[in-house]
């Protein structure tokens, strides 16, 4: 318990210190290379302790066991796994590379912008349980930063909690039809786990779509909180979860356009460059 709140404490503290950016640093927010940097610096690290690893035990599996599609029997706990890690099946170890990956390549964070809630809200339910759901957790630099059992756990949901915050929280240019977009990546994503965990009979670690996550498996602590069974256990938590993004996005959206009203300087400046070239060409067509 101690360490679960070590680990929280850890995680508040660097989100506190997010928002400073907010008052002493616009400047260098609107940076490209302030997200772009150290977001290739935690992709290369992700893939080369973790992830690399899951896509080396799914090819020894197939090696061993053949295709992974179309299997009739549901898969063992250890096998889904496998699967699930190297497919992206859980949310978590997905947007730790897509949201990196966004501030790498969209200059604009929008797609990054998309992301930030859930990184926000996989890495808020994780945190605080982290100690009970990872039994080799423990407060030293080795597991902060790389790990025991699980590869980089904590950091992982650590980068989550504090860079969607911090994505959020200096978002420029919002609109309402921003909102979409939040949707449109739940129906993508889930859409896609869904499909591959028919077709590959994977029935665990598959973000909560399958009963044996809530029952048993990684999200089996919600259902003794909420004293749910399947499938009302699944449907409580999803419906909550979706409340909790749709709410943080639409407040921010809601502050953003506010600021942006007030302080036009405030909007993102590419659209302000944008503006100052079309009003200099007028200008000059005079």
């Amino acid at each position: 318990m101690t360490d679960s709140i070590i680990f929280i404490v850890i995680t508040l503290i660097f989100v506190g210190l997010t928002f400073l950016f907010n008052f002493f640093g616009k400047i260098i927010v609107n940076n490209y290379w302030f997200w772009a940097v150290p977001s290739l610096v935690f992709l290369v690290y992700f893939i080369a302790i973790r992830y690399w690893n899951d896509w080396v035990s799914l090819h020894n599996y197939l090696q061993t066991n053949g295709s992974i599609w179309m299997r009739p029997a549901p898969t063992l706990y250890e096998d889904s796994v496998v699967v699930s890690k190297a497919l992206l099946l859980d949310m978590c170890p997905f947007v730790s590379l897509a949201l990196p990956f966004s501030l790498i390549v969209d200059k604009s964070r929008r797609l990054a912008q998309t992301l930030a809630p859930f990184a926000i809200l996989g890495a808020g339910v994780t945190i605080p349980f982290i100690a009970f759901s990872d039994p080799s957790a423990e407060i030293s630099w080795k597991y902060i930063f790389a790990g025991n059992d699980m590869p980089i756990y904590f950091f992982m949901h650590f980068y989550l909690m504090v860079y969607g915050t911090m994505v959020l929280s200096n978002s420029r240019n919002r609109k309402w039809i921003n909102l979409l977009d939040v949707h449109l990546f739940a129906v993508f994503y889930f859409g896609y786990v869904c499909f591959v965990s028919y077709t590959t009979n994977t029935v665990w670690n598959v973000t909560g779509i399958n009963e044996n996550d809530w029952m048993y498996g990684e999200y089996r602590a919600v259902k003794d909180i909420f004293h749910l069974g399947w499938p009302w256990v699944m449907v409580v938590s999803f419906s909550l979860g979706y409340v909790f993004i749709v709410g943080i996005v639409a407040i921010n959206i809601w502050w953003k356009i506010r600021k942006q009203k007030k302080d036009p300087k405030f909007i993102n400046p590419k659209f302000l460059k944008k503006k100052r070239n079309k009003i200099k060409h007028s200008l000059n067509a005079r």
